[in-house]
């Protein structure tokens, strides 16, 4: 999507942006940012992806944290340069998708 629309990478930045300065703006932003928590918004389907056998068996938020973060850090770049390489998204979706069986993450309890 950032690639056919940058502005979607915008988007990305300004929203981070407004996070991280939460102080600085109104009370109605800080109120519509906290219902895009989308950190916590997948929390359910990432429980719901391990219930069914497709997710790494590791406490969801945990899993959440570094899926969105890097989705955000790739959008950020790519805002700022649309020449930036694109990651594989199969390499992305590696951080929450169940390996095979016998590694170490399928024996840690959630």
């Amino acid at each position: 999507m950032i690639t056919d629309n940058p502005f979607v990478g915008k988007m990305f930045v300004f929203m981070g942006f407004a996070i991280y300065n939460a102080t600085q703006i109104s009370q109605k932003a800080r109120e519509l940012l906290a219902q895009h928590d989308i950190i916590n918004q997948s929390v359910p389907l990432i429980k719901k992806g391990q219930e069914l056998g497709e997710i790494r068996l590791r406490n969801p938020l945990a899993l959440s944290i570094p899926f969105w973060c890097s989705i955000q850090g790739i959008a950020e770049a790519i805002a700022l340069n649309l020449n930036n390489p694109i990651h594989n998204a199969e390499w992305i979706l590696g951080i929450l998708k169940k390996e095979r069986i016998g590694d170490v993450d399928e024996i840690e309890t959630l």
